[in-house]
């Protein structure tokens, strides 16, 4: 066969999808063309070996064999077209990829103005500006009504900038215009957020398309919050189609977290991790489950964190921090907090006081919200702050440039290793100083974080060598609380009605374990007729229960003496307290928000600290309270203190309607004086940054 019957042949096979023939074919006109590469047979031959490596999901290849082709066919637009399609499926994370990716896209509609699949490309290339992406897609669909993923793009993007109406309206007319597309039902599930139907489209996905990841990945994130018992086979069936990601064992892990199987979960989040080393996240999720640890040492617990940073924050660390945008100490200060937990989150609701009573003169506020779920929590935080910046889908590259060119004084991590952190962006050093606040239960290993904020009863004098980071105390607390406007009122003593007492905790799961429900036991088989109820959404699932009571059996509490109460709304699930006579806080990860909400609901909670930030909450905020006789020293005094609050229940009942006024008068309300503290602890570590101190 001549030269240019072979290419006709090879572009029959690619326009078949027999690959490996198309392949053969191509390079047989290259091996058949003597001379140096030329247009007419070079060309075309590079173009489709290009085209059938970026279906084969060898990207690099692909870019690589594209770009030649278009050296010898400056002019053909659809070359320049696929090339741009092939950078942005190679992935847009690296900016000088996305930035090529533009410009092989103007440079196709240049040659050719009116293509739809050129302008939704430059949609899809300029995603990371919203409002531009979506006047691409808009100009793409005025051409091209009918075009499918023009249409799924435009929904996307609508949904991400607080249009879901239009956003599904959009979905709608996809699905209308191909029933059967799985990508169409995905984006569905998407928009939809959580609940049934979100879980539904994602099923319907999968029906169409069983090896769609993202959908297989996004229904068990859905059924793990609300229906565990469905998430489980859902996850191994993940585990077993898709061995190589480890995504499958994270959300087993979590699912052993919320079932109070401390052990399971930290063996499988360790798995997860080893699979993928080089993966920062599924580290920090394995770290994250340590604080729930009851045998871990604080100096363990360090170590393990400094490796965390050996591993992953190693190349950032040349890094330079900023320039002041001023020197000068008594200025405004630009203080940025970054987090993806700016809701009806503890973190969102601890901060909330800081920013509504601040001094706009001395401070001005820019939040990085990472937040996947905004609600009215996020529109209240929002209002009080300067500046919001939405950073969910901004890569740490753009988000260290945007912070960079926001010129931050203090940067705030408000994360640690949580969900959604985004400490590898807080190695690279884009603020001239930064912190960690609120987010995070110890330290997070990384020297380029500055101070972490605490308090004395938080982090006692002699346990700062287990921070890497300076630790600067904000006493007589290192937070305030704003009570929510829905709580209900406190309910009588139960105890007075019912002749016995009632102990409980409403913390999550993940912190129960052997150890504290034997303590918990202890206290049970001290108080006679006494009860333990134990309240949270995910208890709705048999299984769950199930899985909780045989543990609580294992430790000696009778099944007759355990009470489980599933959750729901947030009014609803604090009526809870209205059951309960005593709160016993767990250890060795005690109640933060846990411990201010039943003290709020007039329930006193007994506390043993652990020596660890996380093992102190429930201390930190009883001090405050002016309730420290509640706080004991050992496994002992724990039984005796909850037992001597149990015999006297007339002064129980006093304690009870007299907390919300004794919590409102305490400085965990004062939300004027915490701002004014906070800003006095900005402006004094602000100072000895340039006092090289």
């Amino acid at each position: 066969m001549t030269p240019p019957d072979l290419l006709a042949q090879a572009q029959t096979h690619l326009a078949a999808g027999r690959l490996a023939e198309a392949e053969a074919a191509f390079r047989r006109v290259l091996d058949a063309t003597a001379g140096p590469p030329g247009p007419a047979l070079h060309g075309p031959a590079l173009w489709g070996l290009g085209l059938v490596a970026a279906r084969a999901a060898r990207p690099d290849l692909a870019l690589g064999l594209l770009a030649d082709a278009v050296r010898l066919l400056p002019e053909a637009a659809e070359l320049h077209l696929h090339l741009g399609q092939a950078r942005l499926e190679a992935g847009t994370a690296d900016p000088a990829r996305a930035h090529l990716a533009r410009l092989d896209l103007a440079r196709a509609l240049v040659l050719v103005p009116g293509e739809p699949a050129i302008l939704e490309a430059l949609g899809r290339a300029t995603a990371a500006q919203a409002a531009v992406a979506r006047l691409w897609q808009e100009r793409a669909l005025a051409l091209a009504p009918d075009f499918l993923a023009a249409r799924l793009n435009l929904a996307v993007l609508l949904a991400g900038d607080g249009a879901p109406d239009r956003a599904r309206r959009e979905i709608a007319a996809a699905i209308a215009l191909a029933p059967d597309a799985a990508s169409a039902w995905f984006n569905l599930g998407v928009v939809r957020g959580r609940g049934e139907a979100a879980c539904t489209a994602f099923e319907r996905t999968l029906a169409l398309d069983p090896g769609a990841l993202d959908a297989a990945v996004n229904r068990s994130r859905l059924l793990l919050s609300t229906q565990p018992s469905r998430a489980e086979p859902a996850l191994r069936r993940i585990a077993a189609l898709f061995p190589s990601t480890p995504m499958a064992l994270t959300q087993l892990a979590h699912l052993a977290r919320i079932s109070a199987l401390g052990q399971d979960a930290a063996r499988l989040f360790a798995r997860a991790h080893a699979a993928d080393a080089a993966n920062p996240v599924l580290h920090s999720n394995w770290l994250q489950q340590l604080a729930y640890d009851p045998d871990l040492t604080p100096e363990t617990g360090l170590a393990r964190h400094l490796d965390w940073a050996r591993r992953h924050a190693g190349r950032s660390r040349l890094a330079v921090p900023p320039d002041p945008l001023d020197p000068d100490p008594g200025r405004r200060l630009r203080i940025g907090y970054v987090s993806a937990d700016l809701a009806r989150h503890p973190v969102g609701i601890f901060l909330l006081p800081a920013l509504r009573h601040r001094d706009p003169g001395s401070q001005e506020i820019v939040c990085y919200s990472g937040t996947r779920a905004p609600d009215a929590w996020t529109d209240r935080l929002r209002a009080s702050a300067d500046r919001w910046v939405e950073v969910a889908d901004l890569d740490d590259d753009a988000l260290e440039e945007r912070i960079r060119a926001d010129r931050i004084d203090i940067l705030v991590d408000l994360s640690g290793h949580t969900a959604g952190n985004r400490l590898p962006v807080f190695a690279r050093r884009p603020a001239p100083l930064q912190a960690s606040w609120l987010g995070y239960p110890g330290s997070t290993g990384l020297e380029e974080i500055d101070v972490v904020i605490a308090d004395l009863a938080q982090v006692p004098v002699g346990h700062e060598r287990w921070f890497v980071e300076r630790i600067e105390r904000l006493d007589p607390g290192y937070l305030a609380y704003e009570p929510p406007d829905d709580a209900p009122e406190v309910a009588p003593l139960p105890a007075l009605a019912r002749g016995h007492v009632t102990f409980g905790s409403l913390n999550n799961p993940a912190k129960l374990n052997p150890k504290i429900l034997r303590l918990w036991a202890g206290v049970l088989s001290t108080v006679p007729g006494s009860r333990l109820l134990l309240a949270w959404p995910g208890f709705a699932d048999p299984r769950v229960e199930a899985r909780l009571r045989s543990l609580a059996a294992g430790a000696g509490i009778a099944p007759d003496r355990l009470l489980i109460r599933p959750g729901g709304a947030p009014a609803e699930f604090l009526s809870r307290y209205g059951e309960i006579d005593i709160a016993l806080d767990p250890r060795p990860y005690s109640g933060g928000l846990t411990t201010l909400e039943a003290l709020w609901m007039g329930v006193p909670v007994v506390t043993w600290p652990d020596e660890r930030f996380a093992g102190r909450h429930a201390a930190s905020h009883l001090t405050q309270a002016g309730l420290a006789d509640w706080i004991v020293a050992d496994e002992n005094a724990y039984i005796a203190r909850a037992a001597a609050a149990a015999a006297d229940p007339d002064r129980l009942s006093r304690l009870r309607h007299g907390l919300r006024a004794q919590l409102a008068a305490s400085p965990l309300l004062d939300g004027a004086g915490f701002a004014r503290r906070l800003d006095a602890l900005w402006r004094r570590i602000w100072r000895r940054r340039f006092a090289g101190l």
